[in-house]
């Protein structure tokens, strides 16, 4: 039984890291920038990995999750804030945010907040415990240049509008307000993990 989860966790991963290396290699990118964007979300990859398998894979906190994937104890301690309760997020749920949240800082640090001295981002999450327990992420960027929607959409587009809000039965909203980026990310939390407090 070990073995066949063993099997099973690693053939997930597997398929993982082949969408992110078609999705980082398709076209004509270029390779130096492909190769650091590969080995970015690879790390963020593992992060996820690591707080999973201090639980036995049972789940990550969602602060954990954040703080690590975001260095917000780090470099990026005066420029990104988080904020929100205690939340446990099921494995599935913990590598598709701690990916989408690395493509968030990835593409603040390229375009938007994070490229200016003056930029600041706010990651706040709230669970809502009615009927079906929802988690709402809320990623706000401040103090960045002027923001404009992009020409095309690249790999932090598809993640978020087909991982979070298709294979996690979520809902995901990214406005390009002037003042900066605004990323909403609702998903319902697993029945079994939802009353947890981590």
């Amino acid at each position: 039984m070990l073995v066949d989860e063993l099997n099973h966790r690693v053939k997930n991963t597997l398929s993982i890291v082949q969408a992110i290396a078609h999705q980082t290699f398709r076209k004509n990118a270029d390779p130096i920038e492909a190769r650091h964007a590969f080995e970015g979300r690879l790390i963020a990859l593992g992060h996820a990995h690591d707080l999973l398998t201090e639980t036995n894979w049972e789940n990550a906190s969602l602060g954990q999750l954040a703080e690590v994937t975001l260095d917000t104890k780090g470099a990026n301690a005066d420029l990104i804030s988080i904020t929100g309760p205690s939340v446990l997020l099921a494995p599935k749920q913990a590598v598709s945010i701690a990916m989408a949240l690395h493509e968030l800082c990835t593409n603040a640090r390229k375009y938007g907040a994070l490229s200016e001295e003056d930029g600041r981002v706010r990651l706040d999450w709230s669970k809502a415990d009615d009927a079906r327990a929802q988690l709402c992420i809320v990623w706000r960027e401040s103090g960045g240049p002027p923001v404009s929607p992009p020409a095309r959409r690249g790999f932090g587009s598809t993640l978020l509008e087909r991982t979070l809000a298709h294979d996690l039965d979520g809902e995901v909203s990214v406005e390009f307000e002037p003042e900066g980026l605004l990323c909403r990310i609702a998903l319902p939390l697993e029945s079994s993990i939802a009353g947890i407090r981590s």
